[in-house]
């Protein structure tokens, strides 16, 4: 809320007008976009467009665009809790049962008075507790429970609400146009746990409208630059998502070397690939592909770990 903040401030700052509507329909000649229409009747004209609507992804339902996921479907539920003293930083808690793919909560300070915490599971997990008759507020306190530092928070109740959401972890294909890009969430959604998500959409941001000011008079991004653009947001969210799934949540590694050593075995890699993007500031074919070749050494490695720590493996028994 906070960084929000702080972006629109600085927006506004720069002599953006922020109008609050939603954007409900494309105008559009083929692949370029004309103009956008809102749910009040306004519309928009403009040069370049960039989409930043999040799961929705208005632009990737206007040309079907085709998307890779991985990792079942997750629900997060999360509410606010007062506390007497301040919290320093995010905290991960985990109580993973072997065969079991892994649930987790985090622990997030809002302000000096407020902190939030979540729960992560899988939809498929928390039908089967509805069905057995468990609230959806009886899971989150159930799966809270099993840790002591809860327990005052629990007892003293919820500030706020208790919010609920489902995501899965996908990346759309083909996330730039002649005239538009597709960037954030709306372009990838990165698994929450891999801390990786307000990375990518600044990332996102930053290539994005360098495409428009390299190519603004010429009106156009070309079909080179547009692949390269979108090829990396595809490679980066296909590391880090398959990453976290092979080496974190589903249990073969998680239970070969242990939770501190595979978080460890995922964490490494991941960030350093983003002082290696840092670094190598891809934009180019040749760039992008050096890129390409390296997310995808890295995930072959993750694939072999996973398959060779599989129970039924010969090499296991």
């Amino acid at each position: 809320m906070w960084l929000d903040e702080e972006l629109r401030k600085s927006t506004v700052a720069a002599g953006v007008t922020v109008v609050a509507e939603k954007v409900i329909e494309v105008e559009r000649s083929g692949r370029h976009i004309c103009a956008v229409r809102t749910a009040d009747g306004k519309e928009f004209s403009a040069a370049w467009f960039i989409d930043a609507s999040g799961r929705g992804c208005l632009f990737a339902r206007e040309f079907h665009l085709s998307k890779v996921e991985q990792g079942p479907v997750k629900v997060a539920i999360w509410a606010y809790f007062p506390v007497n003293d301040p919290v320093e930083g995010t905290t991960l808690y985990m109580d993973p049962s072997p065969p079991e793919y892994l649930r987790w909560i985090w622990e997030i300070p809002i302000n000096p008075q407020t902190v939030g915490v979540g729960l992560v599971t899988t939809g498929e997990l928390l039908k089967d507790k509805r069905e057995q008759g468990l609230a959806v507020n009886a899971i989150y306190r159930q799966e809270l429970a099993k840790f002591p530092r809860f327990e005052p928070l629990l007892a003293a109740g919820l500030g706020t609400e208790m919010n609920v959401t489902s995501f899965k972890g996908r990346v759309h294909l083909g996330a730039a146009g002649p005239n538009w890009m597709i960037c954030g969430e709306a372009a990838s959604m990165v698994d929450p746990i891999t801390s990786n998500g307000v990375t990518a959409a600044l990332r996102h941001a930053a290539e994005a409208t360098a495409l428009i000011l390299k190519y603004r008079v010429r009106g156009g991004v070309p079909w080179r630059a547009r692949v390269c653009y979108s090829s990396r947001i595809l490679h980066m969210g296909k590391f880090f998502n398959s990453g976290i799934e092979k080496i974190v949540y589903e249990p073969p590694v998680r239970n070969r070397i242990g939770l501190p050593k595979a978080g460890n075995v995922y964490t490494g890699p991941a960030w350093s690939m983003n002082v290696v993007y840092a670094r190598l500031r891809p934009f180019g074919i040749f760039s992008t592909l050096l890129l390409t070749l390296i997310l995808g050494a890295f995930r072959m490695s993750a694939w072999l770990l996973y398959q060779f720590s599989r129970p039924n493996n010969k090499r296991l028994s």
